[in-house]
């Protein structure tokens, strides 16, 4: 896993003046990342650049100890200066070292968190504790412990905060908080006791301290489900996934590659001040399009005053993550008729320019349908779409030999690409009870094209609308 990890990450941390002092620095051969020296005064300006051009992968590594721990809470710190949320992996028990790996996730102020996930089996916890509440009182501890260790934590947490909120990850797996009563919000109120929980701490400490475990959606629990997007895509998925009590298989059957014809993307990119829109209609045309023109410029006001159109809320989202305004996205209806609609109530497209950064591969239909409001299009292959080659979750067996409950496609492309790999009609054969969740009218219809029939299609061109309609055919089948 850990070897995995490396292999794909974009950056590494390291810490030490010297690189070579640091194991990592033996590690540069499994994979192609960039070394950042946390200590380096211009961390911050390279973090930037990086994390602009793509959602990248950060690893931080470091050996098992106290020391480290403040570094890994220093590397917190940068990114909450830099208004990024962070989620931390720490690992004592992987080499004798810190496994840190971030995703790096900009969102408004207000939404911005930290979390410093650690796994302990047994441990200092005093030392943890108390170097975690002398940085930064906002940081939230989620241990991963087992049962019998959970009184002594909170007890840990207790004597070095008068008031304290604390999570664990049992060795079940559950997600529980730990609350100090008196200062407990109303919203503990939405969440539920559990009593095993609460039997870990019998005795005099239960007149000060509850156990409460979180409320999980346990609507998809135990059920075995394949997610089939790029592995740039996978995680919001999977999460979502996840907290409702699902059994994730990843199995990406998509990779995202640089066009054939770069030549043009440099071209388009030279002359975007001549551009009156560009439209962005997907996560990928937006990372695509942003790493090809910090390839290019250093400084995002050179992307000029173009006015700039989203379709679909996920896709808007990535776009703000480079702090840029979105002018035009459809509310309800998340597809290119849909944009070309809220464009034309926005301004007469006559004469106007427009920039459409999308995939070798992109239906056509977009491009004729603003043309036939008198844009002037340039339709230009940013990125293209190849199949997945590598099994990088070590799930295509595992899939092969157990099946699942349900298959999830999220585009036409990851359709046709998954029934290449492992032929749906012979895996529906085998495992009769497979359902199929297709995310919108054009993935249902390359489906249908194939000879399957989706169980379900989702409303809206969003994970979480398709989600939504799983949960409901789920619970029709119960009632």
């Amino acid at each position: 896993e850990i070897i995995r990890v490396i292999k794909d990450a974009q950056i590494i941390f390291f810490h030490q003046k010297d690189p070579s002092l640091n194991p990592v620095f033996e590690w540069s051969k499994i994979g192609s990342y960039k070394l950042l020296n946390l200590n380096s005064p211009d961390i911050s300006d390279e973090l930037t650049k990086i994390t602009a051009k793509t959602d990248a992968d950060l690893v931080y590594l470091s050996k098992s100890d106290l020391g480290s721990i403040k570094e890994a809470l220093k590397l917190c710190k940068i990114l909450s200066n830099l208004n990024l949320d962070y989620e931390i992996l720490w690992s004592t028990n992987d080499w004798k070292s810190i496994l840190v790996k971030c995703g790096v996730f900009p969102t408004d102020q207000a939404l911005r968190r930290g979390l410093l996930y650690c796994e302990m089996i047994g441990g200092n916890f005093s030392s943890v504790a108390q170097i975690i509440r002398n940085f930064d009182s906002s940081t939230v501890a989620v241990f991963k412990i087992l049962n019998n260790d959970l009184p002594m934590l909170v007890q840990v947490f207790k004597d070095t905060s008068p008031s304290f909120s604390i999570s664990f990850v049992s060795d079940r797996g559950d997600i529980v908080h730990a609350h100090d009563v008196t200062s407990s919000s109303s919203g503990m109120n939405n969440k539920i006791k559990s009593d095993s929980y609460i039997y870990c701490l019998a005795g005099n400490e239960w007149e000060e301290i509850e156990i409460i475990k979180t409320q999980k959606h346990h609507t998809l629990k135990d059920l075995r489900i394949v997610v089939t997007r790029p592995r740039n895509l996978l995680y919001n998925f999977s999460q979502a996934l996840r907290k409702r009590g699902a059994q994730v298989i990843q199995i990406p059957v998509l990779r995202r590659e640089k066009p054939k014809k770069e030549s043009i993307v440099k071209e388009a990119l030279t002359g975007l001040n001549s551009y009156d829109w560009i439209v962005f209609t997907s996560v990928n045309s937006v990372e695509s399009f942003f790493e090809s023109f910090f390839n290019m410029f250093n400084d995002l006001r050179d992307i000029g005053g173009v006015k700039i159109a989203a379709v679909g809320p996920a896709t808007a989202k990535r776009i703000k993550d480079f702090k840029l305004n979105v002018d035009v996205s459809p509310v309800k209806d998340f597809s290119g008729k849909s944009i070309v609609e809220e464009l034309a109530k926005y301004e007469s497209l006559e004469n106007l320019r427009i920039l459409l950064p999308r995939s070798e591969s992109a239906n056509p239909d977009l491009c004729q349908l603003l043309e036939e409001k008198g844009a002037i299009v340039d339709d230009i292959a940013f990125y293209r779409m190849v199949p997945e080659t590598h099994d990088s979750f070590n799930t295509w067996e595992d899939f092969k030999k157990y099946g699942a409950d349900w298959i999830t496609f999220t585009s036409g492309q990851t359709a046709v690409c998954f029934n290449e790999r492992f032929d749906l009609n012979s895996l529906k054969k085998k495992f009769p009870k497979i359902k199929i969740a297709s995310l919108g009218h054009e993935t249902s219809k390359a489906l249908r094209e194939m000879g399957i029939e989706p169980d379900v299609e989702s409303e809206t061109q969003t994970i979480e609308a398709l989600i939504k309609a799983i949960e409901k055919k789920i619970s029709s089948n119960i009632s």
